[in-house]
């Protein structure tokens, strides 16, 4: 959502995005999840009345804020792993 408000998302290209994050989950597992936001985004934002050029940058804005967060999910994740096999290991 971030990434996309970055890029000037409109609500029209948010719940794109968010639409097409469900539908490509179910359509085709990880490439649905990343395909999926950014062609619901650029959809939507085109039925909200902008132009394609714009939707096309809001909808990368939408996968680049996915990939960002699932890249700080990952680190988060993989340090909270680490304090625990330390904590597991000293004791």
């Amino acid at each position: 959502m971030f990434g996309a408000k970055k890029f000037g998302a409109t609500k029209w290209g948010i719940t794109g995005a968010f639409v097409g994050g469900i539908i490509g989950l179910f359509i085709g597992a990880i490439y649905g999840v990343i395909i999926g936001p950014f062609i619901g985004a650029i959809l939507f934002e085109l039925l909200g009345g902008n132009k394609l050029n714009q939707s096309i940058k809001i909808g990368f804005g939408t996968v680049i804020g996915f990939l960002g967060g699932t890249i700080g999910r990952v680190m988060i994740s993989t340090v909270m792993v680490g304090i625990f096999l330390f904590k597991v290991f000293t004791s």
